[in-house]
């Protein structure tokens, strides 16, 4: 009777990481493109109605959350700052 012989090739543990890496990458990128897939129609309307909701007036009288912010020329301190500047 004759031994078969059998070689045995063992892959390092890099491989098996590598491996799996790839099946979780995989993975996760259908996870997100079936989602994005699902999202994708929503943020459309969700931009118009929060664009809507911070330009229209919200009641008689109401100013619009953009028309409330203030904008100063240049403030007094820089002003003296530069005051003193030029004085040194």
């Amino acid at each position: 009777m004759r031994v078969q012989v059998t070689n045995i090739h063992r892959r390092s543990m890099d491989i098996y990481r590598r491996e799996a890496f790839l099946l979780r990458r995989e993975t996760t990128n259908q996870v997100l493109r079936r989602f994005g897939r699902f999202v994708r129609p929503y943020v459309g309307v969700i931009a118009i109605v929060i664009s809507s909701a911070l330009l229209l007036p919200a009641g008689e009288g109401a100013v619009s959350k953009l028309a409330q912010a203030k904008v100063s020329s240049l403030s007094n301190s820089l002003r003296t700052f530069k005051l003193n500047h030029l004085s040194q």
